[in-house]
């Protein structure tokens, strides 16, 4: 089975799922006030997402460390989770 790893979206959007065996090459990207990596795919597909080519390599080196060394996995790194964002108040009153 393919490895897969999650990306941020390039500006808006929804979460990047890549197959990194499908990744060809890839190269710094930035338009617009947004930055990221322009990856390059097989079948000559271009596709940008929000994380930096550092960000891509740790993903792509990353999966081939985990595969080739069976007997000591790598530790999942675990991230803190965002703030708990405060409770609604619910105003009442007359509104013109």
């Amino acid at each position: 089975m393919s490895e897969v790893a999650v990306f941020k979206p390039y500006g808006f959007g929804d979460r990047v799922y890549v197959v990194l065996a499908s990744i060809v090459w890839f190269e710094p990207y930035s338009s617009n006030n947004n930055s990221g990596t322009k990856l390059h795919l097989v079948d000559d597909v271009e596709l940008l997402i929000g994380d930096s080519p550092a960000d891509v390599t740790r993903a792509i080196d990353g999966v081939a460390l985990s595969s080739s060394n069976t007997e000591h996995p790598r530790p999942a790194v675990k991230r803190p989770l965002p703030p708990t964002p405060p409770p609604c108040r619910i105003v009442k009153g007359p509104f013109l």
